[in-house]
C-alpha cells in the first residue's frame, strides 16, 4: 500500500472544503436542538410540500446576509463604478446655465404734452408684437455684434454663425401682456459675455429702432414746416390773383357776382327781345313806306285815321319815350333778379324802392306820351291841304325807318357788347370760382399742416415712448459648488446602486448562507456542519482549526450513529445538488471519523465521470468499481487499505460509457449485498443529482442519504430539486451537513486542541 504523501491532511485525509465566508453556526460535537430537526422528513414514499422560504420576497436580513457574502466584489465594484460615473458626470455635466435681463418699458400709447397728433397708431397687441419681432430682427443682431468689445468676446469669437446663435437663445416678451419688455438670455456661457451681449442688444434696439423711429417723426415734422411754407406761399399768390380777378368782375362776392351775371343775362335778353321788336317795327315801317311810295295821291277815308298813326309813332319814336322805355326795361330786369334772390318778398326794402321806381319810370312816359299826341292832334288840326297829306306822311316814315335803322345799329351794338362782356365775365367768373374753390383748399389744407406742425412741435418734447429702465446685470450662481455636489450625489448614487443590485442579485441566487436556512427554508434535517479552513500565519492557528474540523465531523458522526438507533443504516451515499459543494470532502472526512470511532468502513468512489478519490488519498486510479463492474476483477482485488486504521478504499477506476450503464444492472446491487457483511459501514462517493442520472440509480440500492450542503456555494432552489427527485424515488434522506461555515474563536475554548491529538508527535511521526 502506498504511503500518505498529502502535506496537509487530518488523520490521513486532506483538509480540501471550500473557503468561503458566511455567518456563524453551532459548536461542533454539540447535538442541535429539536426545533432544527423536521421530523419525519426522508420518510419513504412522503414528499413534502414545496416550501415557503422559496417564494420569499427580499427583506433587509437577507440582502444584508447576500451582501456579506459578496462584499468585497460590492465593495471593489461599487468604488470603481462610483468613482467613473463621478468622473463623468464631472466631466460631461454641462456648464451651468445663466440668465441675464434688461428691461424696457414700452407705454400703451405714446406721450404727449398738450395735443393730439395726427401720427398713425395701431392697437397695443400688435404695437408689442412689432417690437419683439424688431428686437430679434437680424438687423439689431447685427449691429449688437458690431462693436469690437462685443465681437471679442469668447463667447462670440468660438461661434461660427452668432447670429444664429442669438436668435435661437434670446427670448424677447411682455411678461402678462405688460408694459415691460423683457430681452433675456439664458446660456452656458461666462456670466460676463451673456450680460454685455443682453446689454449690446437692447442698445442695439433703442438705437436702430427707437432713435431712428423719433428721427423719422422729425423728418416728418421738417417735412411738414416745409410742405406749410409751399401751401403759404401758393395761397399768396393764388389770393393776390383772386384780388385781380375780383377787380376785374367788381366784386369779391361769389353770390353778387352770380346776381351780377344773372342781370347782364337778363339785360341781354331785353336787348334782345327789344331787337326783335325793332326789327319788326322796321319791317313795317319799311312796308308802309313801299305802300306810301307806290300811291302818292291816296285820299285820306278819314280826317283822323292817318293822325292818329302818325301820332302813334310820332310818340314811340321820341328819344325820350325810348329813353324812359329802356330806363323802365332795366328797372323791371332789376326788379325780376332782386325778387328772386330776396328771402323776404315783396316787403324786401329794395324791392320796394325798385317798385317805387318803376311807377314813376311808367307816369312819366305816360306824360310824355300825353304830349305828343296833343301836339299831334293840334299839328294836324292846323293842317289845310288833304293833297300834301301823302307826301308829309312819307317823310315822316322815312325819317321814322332812318330812326328804326339807327336804333337797330345801336342795339345790335349794345347787344355785341353785351355778348362780349358776358362772355368775358363766363370765363372770369368760372375762373374767379375755380380760383376761390382752390383757395379754400389750400386755405384749409394749409391750415391742417400748421396745426399738425404746431402740435408736433410741442409734442416733440414729449418723453420718448419706449426707454431703458433696467440694464442687464452680471448674474451669479446660486451654488458655485453644484458640479462637486452632483458628482458626489451620483457617485453615492451608483454606488449604493452597485451595492443593491449586487446585494440583489446575490439574493435571488438563494445561496445558503447559514445552516438554519436549510432547516427552516428546505424543511431539510441539519446532521452537522462543518468548520471553514483559514489560511494561517501560524502554526498553532492552524493546528486550532485542524481541531475544530475533527470535532464538527466527530459530531457529524455521532448524529449518524445516533439515527442509525432506530433504523438502522449500513450504506450511506453521500451526494450534492451540483458540483462543487464538498461532498467528495465530506465523504472522506466521514469515512475517516467512523473509522476512528472503531468501525470498519468503506469508502467507494462512485463518481464514475469525474473521480477525485484517487487524487486525495494519492492512489493510482485503478482498478476500481469500473473494472469490478465490467467484471475483470473482483472487489477483494480493488479495495485499498489507507493509513488510517479500519478505512479501506474502492476507487472509481477506469470508466467509460458502457461501463456507467451497468449501473443500473444486477452487479452492482449485489456487490453492494457482498460487501455489507465485509464492513460495519459503507460510504458512497457519487456524483451531483441535478447534472446526471448516475446517483438516482445508486440512491436506489443505499441505506440513506446525506447532502453536502456547502455555505456561499449551494442554492436553496437547487438543493429542493434534489432532494424532491429522491423523495419522489422512496429515498430515505438523513439531512444535510453544511460545510464552509465560519466560527467564532471562543467556541472552542479559546486554544484547546484534542486530547488524542499532538501537534509534535504528529510532525515527529
Amino acid at each position: 500500500m502506498e504511503p500518505f504523501r498529502s502535506s496537509s491532511s487530518i488523520n490521513g485525509i486532506p483538509t480540501v472544503l471550500s473557503q468561503e465566508q458566511g455567518a456563524s453556526a453551532p459548536t461542533p460535537g454539540e447535538l442541535l436542538p429539536v426545533d432544527r430537526i423536521v421530523p419525519g422528513y426522508g420518510d419513504p414514499l412522503k414528499v413534502a410540500e414545496p416550501p415557503p422560504g422559496l417564494s420569499e420576497m427580499p427583506d433587509l436580513d437577507g440582502l444584508l446576509r447576500a451582501l456579506r457574502r459578496r462584499w468585497l466584489f460590492a465593495l471593489l465594484g461599487g468604488l470603481l463604478c462610483s468613482s467613473l460615473s463621478a468622473a463623468a458626470v464631472y466631466l460631461y455635466l454641462p456648464p451651468p446655465k445663466y440668465t441675464a435681463r434688461a428691461l424696457v418699458h414700452v407705454a400703451e400709447k405714446r406721450p404727449r404734452e398738450l395735443f393730439e397728433t395726427r401720427e398713425s397708431e395701431v392697437g397695443f397687441r400688435t404695437y408689442q408684437e412689432t417690437q419683439v419681432i424688431l428686437v430679434k430682427s437680424r438687423k439689431v443682431l447685427e449691429a449688437a455684434l458690431n462693436p469690437p468689445a462685443i465681437a471679442s468676446l469668447p463667447t462670440v469669437r468660438k461661434l461660427l454663425d452668432p447670429i444664429d446663435w442669438l436668435s435661437g437663445v434670446l427670448m424677447v416678451d411682455f411678461p402678462r401682456g405688460s408694459e415691460i419688455l423683457s430681452i433675456s438670455m439664458t446660456a452656458s456661457c461666462p456670466p460676463l459675455d451673456l450680460s454685455a451681449l443682453v446689454n449690446a442688444i437692447a442698445d442695439s434696439y433703442l438705437t436702430e429702432i427707437v432713435d431712428k423711429e423719433r428721427l423719422a417723426r422729425v423728418e416728418r415734422l421738417e417735412r411738414l414746416k416745409e410742405l406749410f411754407a409751399d401751401y403759404q406761399k401758393d395761397l399768396t399768390e393764388k389770393r393776390l390773383k383772386f384780388k385781380e380777378m375780383a377787380g376785374s368782375i367788381g366784386t369779391s362776392d361769389k353770390q353778387a357776382a352770380a346776381v351780377r351775371q344773372q342781370m347782364m343775362v337778363e339785360h341781354l335778353g331785353l336787348a334782345r327781345q327789344e331787337l326783335l321788336k325793332l326789327k319788326s317795327d322796321v319791317r313795317k315801317s319799311q312796308a308802309r313806306l313801299n305802300v306810301l311810295a307806290s300811291k302818292p295821291e291816296l285820299e285820306p277815308t278819314s280826317n283822323q285815321t292817318v293822325p292818329a298813326l302818325e301820332t302813334l309813332s310820332t310818340a314811340e319814336v321820341d328819344p325820350q319815350v325810348m329813353e324812359l322805355r329802356s330806363r323802365l326795361a332795366e328797372l323791371r330786369r332789376k326788379y325780376a333778379s332782386v325778387k328772386r334772390i330776396s328771402r323776404q318778398g315783396n316787403v324786401d326794402p329794395s324791392i320796394l324802392a325798385i317798385q317805387r321806381e318803376i311807377k314813376l319810370v311808367v307816369g312819366e312816359l305816360e306824360g310824355r306820351r300825353q304830349e305828343l299826341r296833343a301836339a299831334a292832334a293840334e299839328l294836324n288840326h292846323d293842317r289845310a291841304d288833304p293833297v300834301a297829306i301823302p307826301d308829309a306822311r312819307l317823310e315822316e316814315v322815312k325819317e321814322y325807318l332812318e330812326i328804326l335803322h339807327e336804333q337797330e345799329k345801336s342795339l345790335i351794338d349794345e347787344i355785341a357788347s353785351l355778348e362780349s362782356q358776358m362772355s368775358s365775365l363766363n370765363v372770369k367768373s368760372m375762373d374767379f370760382h375755380w380760383l376761390e374753390d382752390e383757395i379754400t383748399v389750400a386755405s384749409d389744407t394749409a391750415k391742417m399742416v400748421g396745426v399738425e406742425v404746431q402740435s408736433m412741435t410741442v409734442e416733440m418734447q414729449a418723453p420718448p415712448r419706449i426707454r431703458l429702465i433696467e440694464k442687464a446685470s452680471v448674474p451669479t450662481m446660486s451654488d458655485p459648488f453644484r458640479r462637486y455636489k452632483l458628482s458626489a450625489i451620483v457617485g453615492a448614487g451608483v454606488f449604493l446602486a452597485f451595492v443593491g443590485c449586487v446585494s440583489l442579485w446575490e439574493f435571488q441566487s438563494r445561496r445558503i448562507d447559514v445552516p438554519d436556512e436549510v432547516a427552516f427554508r428546505l424543511g431539510l434535517r441539519i446532521i452537522g456542519d462543518l468548520p471553514k479552513l483559514n489560511s494561517p500565519r501560524r502554526d498553532d492557528r492552524k493546528q486550532i482549526e485542524r481541531d475544530r474540523l475533527v470535532q464538527s465531523i466527530d459530531a457529524v458522526r455521532t448524529m449518524l450513529l445516533n439515527a442509525g438507533r432506530h433504523q438502522p443504516f449500513r450504506v450511506v451515499m453521500i451526494t450534492s445538488a451540483l458540483k462543487g459543494e464538498g461532498k467528495t470532502s465530506l465523504s472522506c472526512h466521514l469515512a475517516t471519523s467512523l473509522a476512528r470511532g472503531g468501525r470498519k468502513t468503506l469508502l467507494i468512489d462512485c463518481d464514475l465521470r469525474k473521480p477525485s478519490l484517487h487524487d486525495i488519498f494519492d492512489f493510482p486510479s485503478g482498478p476500481g468499481l469500473g473494472d469490478i463492474l465490467r467484471g475483470e476483477i473482483g472487489w477483494t482485488d480493488a479495495v485499498r487499505q489507507t493509513l488510517v486504521p479500519d478505512l479501506s478504499l474502492i476507487l472509481a477506476g477506469r470508466c467509460d460509457p458502457a461501463t456507467i450503464d451497468l449501473l443500473p444492472r444486477e452487479d452492482f446491487p449485489n456487490l453492494l449485498k457482498e460487501l455489507r457483511d465485509q464492513f460495519d459501514f459503507i460510504i458512497v462517493d457519487t456524483s451531483p443529482l441535478l447534472l446526471v442520472t448516475d446517483a438516482l440509480i445508486v440512491s436506489q440500492h443505499v441505506d440513506a442519504v446525506l447532502f453536502s450542503v456547502l455555505r456561499a456555494v449551494s442554492q436553496l432552489p437547487q438543493v429542493y430539486a434534489a432532494s424532491e427527485r429522491l423523495a419522489s424515488m422512496g429515498v430515505r434522506i438523513l439531512g444535510a451537513v453544511v460545510s464552509g461555515v465560519p466560527l467564532k474563536p471562543n467556541r472552542y475554548y479559546g486554544s484547546y486542541t484534542s486530547p488524542q491529538w499532538n501537534p509534535v508527535e504528529e510532525e515527529s511521526s
